[in-house]
């Protein structure tokens, strides 16, 4: 199916999904066509995921589940697709699992779903983390990720067919931090920030920073696949982390997938420099 005919598709399945639960005010209408746009990039592979921060439904995790299965019952496409809730924060996430499985090649699928050794391959071979110290140094996958890794694996193990994985209070409640480079990885920027801790409340003051915004071209519109940025300091002393480095990495990880989706599509990749009074995250 083009991404043409599975957008409409979509838009069509999640308008009448939100007008017959129309009491509970789940996808409001405004938001329709942009949820609709984001879902078919995951549900299509050209993203791995993304983070829906345009509205929160009172209910997501009931609600989620039921718009996935009417979703996948309609378009074989959507059986790839996952939403990973975090409780505390209430934070959604929709990402793509045969996309991440692909990081590797040789990955031991278990049950369909994400191992640990695709998580950390596709980490270490990607994405960079960044610990907002003063100045910002590159560091390694922060270790108190493995929980949560842990908790959506058991769960993929145990019912690979799911639709839904909370990530419960008990594994962030103390530890909120960790919810940046984890969105790091699902949004599959090239770079994660970690925070020091979760009390840190101001992030990358008066710190030069390369910012990156990767643009989908496409039947005359122009949306915004993702956005993120790395402070020079960093970029000047990592070569694959160098402006013209991470705009080539890019370009390489996803016009391929553009393509195959549309050949009509096209990535615009800019970068500027910026240096703000603090970054939000």
């Amino acid at each position: 199916m083009s991404f043409g005919t599975l957008l409409v598709a979509t838009r069509s399945i999640l308008s009448e999904f939100s007008a017959a639960r129309s009491s509970a005010k789940t996808i409001p209408g405004r938001h329709v066509k942009s949820f609709a746009f984001n879902l078919c990039l995951v549900a299509n592979g050209i993203r791995a995921g993304f983070l829906l921060d345009t509205f929160t439904p009172p209910n997501p995790l009931e609600l989620f589940f039921s718009l996935l299965q009417a979703l996948h019952q309609a378009l074989p496409e959507f059986g790839r697709v996952l939403h990973i809730h975090d409780e505390l924060s209430n934070q959604a996430f929709f990402v793509n699992t045969a996309l991440l499985q692909k990081n590797r090649k040789d990955a031991r699928i278990l049950g369909g779903g994400l191992t640990e050794e695709v998580m950390r391959v596709a980490s270490d071979s990607w994405i960079d983390y960044v610990i907002l110290e003063t100045p910002p140094v590159l560091m390694t996958r922060p270790p108190e990720l493995q929980q949560i890794w842990d908790h959506i694996i058991g769960n993929f193990t145990r019912n690979p067919s799911t639709r839904v994985i909370q990530i419960p209070s008990e594994l962030t409640s103390g530890r909120e931090h960790l919810l940046i480079p984890l969105a790091a990885f699902f949004l599959e920027y090239p770079v994660g920030y970690v925070p020091l801790d979760a009390n840190q409340a101001t992030f990358l003051n008066h710190i030069p920073l390369d910012v990156y915004e990767c643009v989908l071209q496409d039947w005359g519109e122009e949306r915004t696949l993702l956005k993120f940025s790395c402070p020079q300091c960093v970029s000047q002393s990592v070569a694959r982390l160098s402006p013209d480095e991470v705009c080539r990495r890019l370009v390489g990880r996803f016009q391929p997938r553009l393509r195959a989706a549309d050949p009509s599509w096209r990535l615009k990749v800019l970068h500027t420099q910026e240096t703000l009074p603090r970054v939000s995250l």
